[in-house]
């Protein structure tokens, strides 16, 4: 599944161009060109007790946008390519090209709406300390390249003034290059039900109803018996997860939202590690575990005349690079907002706190804390000015920090180890095209 970079840009920049050729007049499209100077202090989040390596790159982009509209249908395309360049030479084998590829369909009528989506990507990724890189080393690493595809169907129906439906399947599936690393490839697959009615112009009361599935496998090496011995094995797990929950809608003003939904979640998961040497499962991992909690998700929207702005907060499973499905909780604050006639901002502020079901189901039956927790927190900030129609420049600060729970040792006699990360770009885009309203 090896593409070469330039191959790949080349023949995507060509299709885009035969595409607009050959169907301009049916088709408007809009597209930009961007390039930043960019700094991190630790771009792969690595522990810092491990002297992290700084790094500075120049990143070059372009992101396109081609609709095709009809009375009754959309179809919308936004490819993305970028490419990196580092000047410190020891960094070269860093240097990538990576290609998204999203798009959606619509059909639509008075009462109903039907909807695809998709999304191509093959993006390079740096190792980190959670990986084993091909050289071995704490050094940063471009060590691997991970492909994914998902699509996404969906249909709403207005069955009455008062009473909505709709039904949303989504499938993806995640391949890693390389194996005995960290990563797990993947693939998965969930249906989504909800029923809403207005009990008011301003209150909906409604139900929804899921359900998902998620397999993975990855080789890695581990150590096993006393002296340990490294044993390469091989580790499947698959998990099915179901949710009911209770979702409330109030239009507090016309300018702002609030949606509250409730209810429950429960998971099994089914592992087993195999011993690749020969072929036998190792019993220590292979079991069966069911994990039940409740899940919510609480949602704040506002528009002023300046901007818009939103506060989210949740608890639900989701899926991990490595395989193992988390019982996560998350915050965000984000928004945007006019400054002045050309300066204008954004910014996402987010946190969450995750941890293996499998250990939340041990804690669950030990009635005590195990303490395998990650705790991730990020603030993005970012500036936009505009020079005139055509161009734009554009600052962007983040910060990123990790704090994931470990066995207490006398180097770690917290029981925790800690990353930092410090990123600063400045930027330039040209508007080559923008579609007209």
């Amino acid at each position: 599944m090896c593409i070469r970079p330039d191959t790949a840009l080349v023949a995507f920049l060509l299709s885009c161009v035969c595409s607009h050729t050959v169907m301009a007049a049916n088709w408007e499209w809009g597209s930009d060109l961007r390039t930043a100077a960019n700094w991190n202090d630790n771009p792969a989040l690595i522990d810092d007790t491990r002297d992290p390596a700084s790094t500075f790159r120049i990143v070059a982009s372009y992101n396109g946008q081609f609709e095709r509209l009809s009375t009754g249908s959309s179809l919308v395309f936004k490819p993305k390519v970028t490419r990196d360049y580092y000047p410190d030479k020891k960094f070269k084998d860093l240097e990538s090209t990576d290609i998204f590829l999203p798009g959606s369909f619509r059909a639509f009528g008075p009462r109903t709406n039907l909807a695809l989506g998709y999304n191509l990507s093959r993006q390079n990724v740096l190792s980190d300390e959670t990986t084993l890189s091909e050289t071995n080393t704490n050094e940063l690493n471009a060590d691997d390249i991970v492909y994914r595809a998902s699509l996404s169907p969906s249909f709403s129906w207005v069955a009455t003034e008062k009473d909505q439906i709709s039904v949303g399947v989504v499938a993806n599936i995640t391949d890693y290059d390389l194996e005995f690393t960290n990563r797990a490839d993947s693939k998965g697959g969930g249906i989504n039900g909800s029923y809403s009615r207005s009990l008011t112009q301003r209150q909906s009361l409604g139900v929804s109803a899921g359900a998902n599935k998620f397999k993975s496998d990855n080789k890695r090496i581990i150590a096993l018996g006393f002296p340990p011995v490294l044993v390469p094995v091989e580790i499947n797990n698959e998990s099915s997860s179901e949710t009911l929950t209770l979702d409330y809608g109030f239009s507090i003003s016309p300018t702002s939202k609030l949606g509250v939904s409730y209810g429950l979640q429960s998971s099994t998961t089914d592992n087993e590690i195999t011993e690749l040497a020969t072929g036998l499962p190792i019993p220590i991992g292979t079991g069966t575990t069911k994990f039940e909690s409740s899940t919510y998700d609480i949602s704040y929207r506002k528009t002023t005349e300046r901007g818009e702005f939103s506060l989210i907060a949740s608890r639900r499973i989701v899926p991990s690079s490595n395989g193992q499905p988390q019982d996560r909780y998350d915050i965000a604050f984000r928004g945007k907002t006019k400054l002045t006639k050309k300066l204008s901002g954004q910014w996402n502020l987010s946190a969450f706190d995750q941890q293996n079901i499998i250990v939340s189901a041990a804690e669950d039956e030990l009635g005590s804390e195990l303490n395998r927790k990650t705790r991730y927190y990020s603030a993005d900030l970012r500036l936009n000015w505009s020079l005139d129609r055509k161009w734009r420049i554009n600052g962007t600060y983040r910060f990123r920090y990790r704090d994931r729970d470990v066995d207490t040792t006398d180097i770690n006699p917290d029981g925790s180890v800690k990353a930092t990360s410090n990123q600063v770009a400045l930027g330039i885009t040209y508007l080559w095209k923008t579609i007209q309203r």
